[in-house]
């Protein structure tokens, strides 16, 4: 069912680098906005799509380089558009559209996983952190995590 209404998306996430822009805008979508119902879908030149342009840029900024951080930050623009294109009235309600981000999440985890830990930066956690973390992963990877957990994680709260 997923690998036709979802067919656009293969195209956004064939490199890490693409794989890994998508699932950092698929991850604010889903936990930035939770609560955010939309009249239309965010124009380019609305608060809303700047606040996103302007996070998806400063984690890239982080962790990739040149051409990479590039192709990235296309595909997590695209991603956006689209899916606000392609999932109208779906992506429009909060409560749909965090179904609707689930089902692309667990439909791709794997490629967003492999890209996700590629780029992440184990040497700049804490020492401290990276055992708990591990365990965050582990847990998430496994959806094994409730969905509290996800949320202060995605908000640097604790686990």
């Amino acid at each position: 069912m997923y690998e036709t209404r979802f067919s656009w998306i293969k195209d956004l996430i064939n490199t890490d680098a693409k794989a890994h822009g998508v699932y950092l805008a698929l991850l604010y979508l889903r936990f930035n906005w939770y609560y955010s119902d939309f009249e239309s879908a965010p124009s380019i030149e609305s608060y809303t799509y700047s606040a996103f342009e302007s996070f998806v840029r400063g984690v890239l900024a982080q962790r990739l380089l040149g051409r990479g951080r590039y192709e990235a930050f296309e595909a997590a623009k695209t991603f956006f558009n689209k899916l606000f294109a392609q999932h109208v009235p779906e992506a429009l309600k909060a409560r749909s559209k965090s179904a609707l981000l689930e089902q692309i999440e667990g439909e791709f985890l794997e490629t967003f996983t492999k890209a996700y830990i590629k780029y992440l930066r184990v040497d700049e956690i804490l020492r401290e952190f990276r055992e708990r973390m591990a365990l965050f992963y582990v847990k998430f990877i496994h959806g094994k995590c409730t969905y509290r957990q996800r949320q202060l994680s995605a908000r640097g709260g604790e686990l």
